[in-house]
């Protein structure tokens, strides 16, 4: 847990860079490497950017090309991802804007022919270069992602360059855009390639959400400033991006409800709340029960608290819950949860909009299922539709996310990439199946992937990913099964094999296929097997609608 110190240090508007250098954490044996390939320096931000990555307990191995103003990636070997760190100067004095963008296409597009990994194009649009041509050549390759850093330093008021550090430096960057772009590069850009998403945040309300104490000092008593209106607003646009937001407090449930009712300036509503923990229970118990509501782990759920007693109880016994300590300053706070890694994204999708509300659908949809025992009716009732992306090229993204980010229904945790997924597409014995839903209480989106491949006579299913949202609807068969029944490679085959993996989060798909398999363990341990005349006589419910596209 950050002390309040270390909080300052990390998350103040504009860090002191000589104070993140006392702060600097050794590498450990075990790093992710990550290629820099670079005209200009970049080694002063690597100190800058280990305390931040230390928060989330991650070793990075940053290995640094020669300065080398063509790009040529001598020398190549895999990393995790690949940075291009450039200074346009140099190469705009001896070529036309319109011949740099030209060039800087064809370095990426380069580069990745090469590597499959991610690539971070960090740089800025120089006199005489529009930014839209450098997003378009970004946006023109996949898996590719600009970080603007003139954009960053001009959000913070900054001067991005100052020529003085060229000497020391090899890197016309200033010293205050050096600390703000290594921390977003810590925090933001590249921890969102690495990490597993964080689902939900689950804060305090007492010296939180505002401060003062509710029942000490009463609902016209407590105060909410400046910082914490900020916070508030902080918080609501988080959950717009599709992330849960969950309210604990040690109070009584009469008094935060009234609370919310007179207090008609917080920002943040009790509506607003997906789950309201309200008791004096311990929290790490409120916790648990918020999860298993939303149906996601402890380990994706940060949670906020401004008693260094609490956090300990809940680093006690659920130890890979996130924690944070909130402030007396709020603005602090609310800096710390922007910057928490793991939670920021490169790209926020229309799937992830839809997250919030479709929980919120789930409640109604539970009561339908309740109320009847036929599952035709069910599904009837409530107007299930499934559509199949039969060559869903205009979604990788989604589906990309869907094996990276997908943990209780997974089967084999292989973890394509946008690229991986391409490739698959565009081979003849391959298939990559998107999978939506939705039904008359909402729209689910894209809720599941299926990437097979024809080998001989037979299925190999190397992935099945279906998303939280989805589960406890009773439909695991009707996609699964429906998809691969759509699959051109499927015809005359004999046998469907599934890959799997056991994870420590994966045990509802291991329960699916384990109870559906007639052969286990028949070619390795790491395969199931499911006779294909089986899946052949597999009968849609009646109440089921199929759309495909």
């Amino acid at each position: 847990m950050l002390l309040h110190k270390q909080q300052k240090i990390l998350f103040s508007r504009l860090p002191s860079f000589l104070e993140l250098l006392k702060l600097h954490t050794p590498l450990k044996e075990k790093a992710i490497k990550i290629n820099v390939w670079r005209n200009h320096g970049f080694e002063t931000l690597v100190p800058l950017m280990q305390p931040y990555l230390a928060t989330r307990n991650i070793s990075i191995d940053f290995q640094i090309s020669s300065y080398d103003d063509s790009f040529s990636f001598a020398e190549y070997s895999h990393a995790s991802i690949e940075i291009l760190w450039l200074d346009p100067k140099v190469l705009l004095s001896q070529s036309s804007s319109g011949r740099w963008v030209n060039w800087l296409s064809e370095r990426i597009n380069f580069l990745r022919r090469l590597s499959k990994s991610p690539i971070i194009l960090a740089t800025w649009a120089e006199s005489g270069i529009d930014v839209k041509k450098i997003t378009e050549v970004v946006d023109s390759v996949r898996y590719t992602f600009f970080a603007d850093l003139s954009e960053l330093c001009c959000e913070y008021s900054i001067n991005l360059k100052d020529s003085r550090n060229m000497s020391f430096a090899a890197s016309a960057i200033s010293r205050f855009a050096q600390v703000i772009i290594a921390r977003k590069l810590a925090c933001h850009w590249i921890s969102a390639l690495l990490l597993p998403p964080i689902k939900a945040i689950a804060i305090d309300l007492d010296n939180t959400l505002h401060k003062g104490i509710l029942g000490e000092d009463e609902i016209s008593g407590v105060l909410l400033t400046d910082e914490h209106r900020a916070l508030h607003h902080k918080i609501k646009k988080i959950q717009k991006q599709g992330i849960f937001i969950a309210l604990i407090s040690r109070n009584e449930y009469s008094d935060v409800k009234k609370l919310f009712s007179i207090r008609k300036e917080y920002p943040l509503r009790l509506e607003d709340f997906t789950e309201i923990e309200i008791s004096w229970d311990e929290k790490s118990n409120a916790i648990k029960r918020i999860a298993e509501s939303i149906n996601i782990s402890t380990d994706a759920i940060i949670f906020v608290d401004d008693n260094p007693g609490e956090l300990f109880e809940v680093n006690k016994n659920l130890p890979h819950t996130h924690i944070i300590l909130a402030h007396a300053d709020a603005s602090i706070t609310e800096r710390v949860i922007d910057y928490y890694p793991g939670l920021w994204r490169w790209n926020y999708s229309e799937d992830d909009y839809k997250r919030v509300n479709d929980f919120k659908a789930n409640k109604d949809r539970n009561l339908f299922l309740s109320k009847s025992q036929d599952l035709n009716k069910y599904y009837s009732s409530l107007e299930i539709k499934l559509k199949i992306y039969l060559e869903p090229f205009l979604y990788l993204d989604r589906l990309s996310d869907l094996s990276n980010k997908t943990n209780q229904f997974n089967l084999a945790l292989k973890r394509y990439s946008e690229i991986d997924l391409f490739n698959f597409l565009n081979s003849k014995d391959t298939e990559v199946f998107g999978i939506g839903l939705n039904d008359k209480l909402s729209d689910s989106g894209i809720i599941s992937l299926l990437v097979a491949e024809l080998i001989d006579h037979d299925l190999m299913i190397h992935e099945v990913c279906i998303s939280c949202r989805a589960l406890g609807r009773k439909l695991e068969d009707a996609i699964i099964f429906t998809a691969i029944k759509n699959m051109r490679i499927f015809k005359e085959c004999k046998k469907v094999i599934f890959s799997i993996k056991y994870g420590k989060r994966n045990k509802p798909a291991i329960s699916w296929i384990e109870k559906h398999s007639n052969e286990i363990n028949a070619y390795a341990h790491d395969v199931h097997i499911i006779d294909a005349e089986n899946i052949r006589n597999y009968s849609l419910p009646k109440g089921l609608k199929i759309i495909k596209t």
